[in-house]
Formats: C-alpha cells, sequence, structure tokens
C-alpha cells in the first residue's frame, strides 16, 4: 500500500494505528534513558579491575565497537521503518525464520529490563527508606511504568526527558564535588590526568577484557527502532538518534568513571557491586551526595522501566501483527491512545513473576538474547544492501559491508564470552544450573519455529505495509 493512502496518524483510514508524533529528540531521549546514564555504577569495579584503574579508556573502545552496530539498525530502520524493529530488520534483510529467531531472541533483552530496573530499585529505595517491603517497592514501580505506558507514546517522550534531566543534574553535582576534592589535594590531587585513559600495566587482553563488560552498559540502544512506526521521517531520524545517543552515553559514562578513579585511586579497597560507586560519590560530596545517587538511580530505574516496556510492548505487537504471535492478544491496539494495552499488561505480569529471581541470572539471559539478535542484524544489512540490492559503490562497501562485519565480528566475540554461553565453549556444566536458562530459551525459539513452519516448508505470515 502506498504512502498516499496512510493518514497522518500512521494507519490507513478507519483503522487503529501507532501515531507518528515522535521527533528525533524524543528518540535521543528514550535512547539515552534506555541505556542508563547511570550504568556504570552496576560494572565500576568489575570493568576497572579488569583494566586495572582505566574504566574511561574501556568505555572509549566500548563506544567505537557498538558504533558499528549502531549504524546498522540505523540503515536497516530507513528501509523498514515499522515498529518489530530487531525482528522486522533480520526478517527483511535474510529471511522469515532468521526472523523470527531474532525477535524470539531480542524478546529476552525487552521482557526482562524491566524486571532488572525494579529489583535494582527495590534494593537501593530499601536503604533509603527502612521499614518498607520490598514488594511494596517493586508492585509501585511496576504500577507507575504500567500506568505511562497505556497512554500515548508522547507522555512516554516526556517523562523519559524529565527523569534523564534528573539523572544528568546528579552526574553534574558529582562533577563539581569531585572538582572541590580534588582541588584541596585529595585522592589523586589533580583535576587533569591522562591516568582514567592511559597508565603502567595495562595491556591490550586487559582493555579488551574490560571492554567487553563496558559494552553491555549499551545495551537497549536498539530500542530506539522500534518507535520507528511513531517517528517523523524514521529512515533519518531513527540513524541519526541511535549515534547521537551511544554518543551522549558515553560521554555520560566517561566523566564517571575518569572523576571515579581520580576521587578513590585506590580501587581494590572499595565495597561490593553498586556500594563501590556509592562510597566513591560519599567521597566527593558526603552522605548527602551517596543519598543523592542512591535517589537517582531509583528515578533512573523508573525511566528505564518505562521505555524498556515501551519498546518490548512494541516488539511484541509487531509480531503479533504479522500473525508470527497471536493477532488477537499481541497486535491489539487500545483505540483511545493507540498503544498495545494487552502486550504491556503481559509484560508487567512477567516482571512480578521475575522479580525475586537472581539478579546475576536476569543480566545473563538480558545479553544472551540482545548480542545474540544485534548479530543477526549487522548480517541483515549486509544480504539487503550488497548481495541482493547490489550496492557496491566502493561508499556503499564501507557503509553496508565493512560497517556491519566489524560490528557482527564484536557481538558474537562478546555472546561467546558471556557466562550463559561460556561453558558451551568450555564443555563444561554451568556454575549454576539457571545459567542454562538462555541456551534453553533459544532452543525453544527454533522449535516453535519449525513446528509453525512445519519443518520450513510452510511460510510465516508476511509482514504488512499498511501501517508504513
Amino acid at each position: 500500500m502506498s504512502v498516499a493512502a496512510v493518514d497522518q496518524g500512521g494507519a490507513p483510514a478507519g483503522e487503529v494505528g501507532l501515531k507518528r508524533v515522535l521527533t528525533t529528540r524524543d528518540l535521543i531521549v528514550f535512547g539515552v534513558t534506555m541505556m542508563f546514564p547511570l550504568a556504570p555504577i552496576a560494572v565500576y569495579l568489575d570493568v576497572t579491575g579488569a583494566t586495572g584503574g582505566h574504566m574511561a579508556m574501556a568505555y572509549v573502545v566500548a563506544m567505537v565497537a557498538m558504533m558499528f552496530t549502531a549504524l546498522s539498525y540505523g540503515a536497516m530502520a530507513g528501509a523498514f521503518p515499522k515498529a518489530g524493529s530487531t525482528y522486522t530488520f533480520t526478517r527483511n534483510g535474510l529471511n522469515q525464520y532468521l526472523g523470527l529467531l531474532a525477535g524470539w531472541s531480542i524478546m529476552l533483552d525487552y521482557l526482562l529490563f524491566p524486571t532488572l530496573n525494579y529489583i535494582i530499585l527495590a534494593y537501593l529505595a530499601s536503604t533509603l527508606i527502612g521499614g518498607v517491603d520490598y514488594w511494596v517497592w517493586v508492585i509501585g514501580a511496576i504500577s507507575i511504568v504500567t500506568f505511562f505506558n497505556l497512554v500515548e507514546v508522547k507522555w512516554l517522550a516526556r517523562i523519559s526527558t524529565i527523569l534523564v534531566l534528573v539523572c544528568i543534574v546528579v552526574i553534574a553535582w558529582f562533577v563539581l564535588a569531585s572538582v572541590g576534592f580534588l582541588a584541596g589535594g585529595n585522592g589523586e590531587g589533580t583535576i587533569v590526568s591522562t591516568k582514567p585513559f592511559f597508565g603502567n600495566g595495562l595491556t591490550t587482553d586487559m582493555l579488551l577484557t574490560g571492554t567487553a563488560i563496558a559494552c553491555l552498559s549499551y545495551l537497549g540502544f536498539d530500542a530506539i527502532s522500534t518507535l520507528a512506526e511513531e517517528t517523523h521521517n524514521p529512515g533519518r531520524s531513527v540513524s541519526i538518534a541511535m549515534v547521537a545517543a551511544v554518543a551522549i552515553v558515553t560521554v555520560l559514562f566517561i566523566v564517571q568513571a575518569y572523576f571515579a578513579q581520580l576521587v578513590h585511586p585506590d580501587y581494590t579497597n572499595l565495597p561490593g557491586g553498586p556500594d563501590a560507586f556509592t562510597q566513591i560519590f560519599r567521597d566527593a560530596g558526603g552522605e548527602v551526595l551517596a543519598k543523592v545517587l542512591a535517589i537517582a538511580v531509583v528515578t533512573a530505574a523508573i525511566a528505564n522501566g518505562i521505555d524498556a516496556t515501551g519498546g518490548a510492548s512494541r516488539l511484541l505487537y509487531g509480531m503479533g501483527r504479522d500473525g508470527v504471535l497471536p493477532r488477537r492478544i499481541f497486535g491489539y491496539l487500545w483505540p483511545r491512545s493507540a498503544t498495545p494495552v494487552i502486550n504491556v499488561a503481559i509484560i508487567a505480569v512477567v516482571s512480578v513473576l521475575l522479580a525475586t529471581k537472581d539478579l546475576t541470572i536476569i543480566i545473563a539471559m538480558i545479553n544472551f538474547g540482545a548480542l545474540f539478535a544485534f548479530f543477526l542484524v549487522n548480517l541483515a544489512v549486509i544480504s539487503h544492501f550488497v548481495i541482493r540490492g547490489g550496492r557496491r559503490t566502493p561508499a556503499d562497501l564501507v557503509r553496508y559491508l565493512a560497517v556491519p562485519v566489524v560490528g557482527a565480528v564484536v557481538m558474537i566475540w562478546l555472546w561467546f564470552n558471556l557466562q550463559s554461553t561460556s561453558w558451551i565453549i568450555n564443555l563444561k556444566s554451568p556454575s549454576d544450573i539457571l545459567l542454562a536458562a538462555p541456551v534453553i530459551w533459544l532452543g525453544l525459539g527454533i522449535l516453535y519455529i519449525v513446528l509453525v513452519s512445519r519443518f520450513f516448508t510452510k511460510p510465516l505470515p508476511e509482514l504488512k505495509e499498511t501501517h508504513l
């Protein structure tokens, strides 16, 4: 169906469809929120320990690595500006079966991201206000996130903007406090230093190991493409937003890592987990700044939960609209707000069921699904533009061959270094039986595809063009 036959809301006249109301700025804010501006708090000790105190440099390398995949997503969003994102891109770029497998894999990322945020939020909120049951925080957070995903998508962008600004203010506060702390001769005793980037003892292996961990802070940038169908000029906006969002969070990550290293040079005596970053904030700005950090992380967790639920619900909508998943359930839009309300409710239920699970396992499952799907999208770019499309000028070969090749190699390398896959490579039993869960999930996805396609003899439902 031609674009001319579509009304301004993005759907054919008389039908309920997703509305094109978002701008490039909205997408950038959405992407920054999804990547969690305060992400270093979760991986500070792991990355700093792996790099011997050079976390800032690890983020520089990680940004370069992730930018290749971001460019691949941007290219495919321009070619196929539909809800469904990873699933849609892989289906059109490679084939329908790998498309469904990519969608199945990335579903782990989207479905579990909200749960990850609820667990972190409940933990930190409990340290701020004692005496409140864990489940009160979890249910309260789920209720807030669900509410903002039941209203029009424009409100999702507005609340994300506010919450991202809160995080940026806290980071700015930390920087100012650190400058005063260092100017007083504390920590490294200097504001300008190359130690967080370069220093004695840093080897290539150490840097690559730290980079592999740091790359996980960028998971979620791909969710920008799930809003392509609700964006003005998606071909241009999605590509710009992805690159801009990755660049912005990199600056925020590097600034935090840089001053953290200078404020507390001896990372070996820091407490474990998120408490390490809390201690650094306490060193720089006292107990007040440490409490503010906890409040900011809670705020960022809500923002990330809102955006993660928005992205997940639209991925399910894209698959449901095609009939790959039951259309009446997953392909339904509430006429009043044009939002996939049933999908939002499903995600809320999943979050409640998994909120008591081990955080390490949740992270392992998220990383497993996301990195595997990223790998397939990079391959889809090569297939769609170079092999099928014949785009083979020197510039095209750089943009549509060299860039996705690097992206694919990086993603599959990271994937094979995850806890949830390394036990297979090493031919050993997993240290925790739950680490096998992502592999089982992928196996179930393959089985589902085989059964639905009757051993690849029956085509899956065709993609619809009516919402372009």
